[in-house]
């Protein structure tokens, strides 16, 4: 992100949290699984509630 918006200041939460995995993502690969529904993530109902309550307590503070 630094690097398409160097104009901008990014403050990590912890300067040592770097995700390998996030680092692959790009927005081209985000519209081609959300256009062709591929990459398709599970996951347990449990954790899924769990993350969608966060989701809507961060939504709300919007």
């Amino acid at each position: 992100m630094k690097k398409e918006n160097p104009d901008k200041t990014f403050l990590p939460v912890k300067e040592d949290a770097v995700c390998q995995y996030m680092k692959t993502i790009t927005l081209e690969k985000v519209y081609r699984s959300l256009r062709d529904m591929v990459f398709e993530v599970k996951v347990p109902k449990e954790t899924a509630d769990r993350a969608r309550l966060s989701i809507e307590r961060m939504l709300q503070l919007a």
